[in-house]
């Protein structure tokens, strides 16, 4: 997502500067670590919180506003289908990642990372999966390499990791 208001000669301003280092962690530490995925999504989350605070969210355009309803409208109905089917704090988990999206989306939009940033996670985090899937399967002995998550989702993600880099 790259907007209007980044900064054009190429420097980077501490919002931005905070928002690019977030979006590279998602790629980049995605799954070689437990929960990495987790860590720039928590900044981001924190960052948005802090617009909330300080009363200064983005102006949204029309199709912002149709995504956080979509998000918005997910975590309501999968809220709705955890509380009728008596799924307790279990069922709530997914939902409440959708609801905790939306401040981080605001801080994206206010302050719009640098491409280079999300491109650089992304071949980081692929490099960094291709190891470690390569160190389980020759070093560890595994039938199946599967990093801190299912064998299926870690090849899945690793794909979806490696395929853009290389397209270009």
């Amino acid at each position: 997502m790259v907007s209007q208001k980044s900064p054009t000669n190429g420097t980077l301003y501490a919002p931005h500067w905070l928002t690019s280092v977030a979006i590279f962690l998602l790629g980049a530490l995605s799954l070689v670590i437990p929960s990495g995925y987790s860590l720039g999504a928590v900044v981001l989350f924190i960052a948005g919180v802090g617009l909330l605070i300080m009363r200064a969210l983005p102006q949204l355009t029309g199709q912002d506003r149709w995504v956080i309803a979509a998000l918005l409208a997910y975590a309501f109905v999968s809220l709705a289908e955890a509380w009728w089917d008596a799924q307790g704090s279990r069922g709530i988990d997914k939902p409440i990642r959708f609801i905790l999206a939306v401040p981080a989306l605001w801080w994206v939009i206010a302050h719009p990372p640098k491409l280079a940033f999300l491109w650089g996670g992304i071949a980081v985090g692929a490099i960094s999966a291709g190891s470690w899937a390569g160190w389980q399967k020759l070093f560890e002995g595994v039938a199946r390499a599967g990093g801190h998550t299912h064998v299926i989702q870690f090849g899945n993600l690793s794909m979806l990791l490696g395929v853009p880099p290389v397209s270009g």
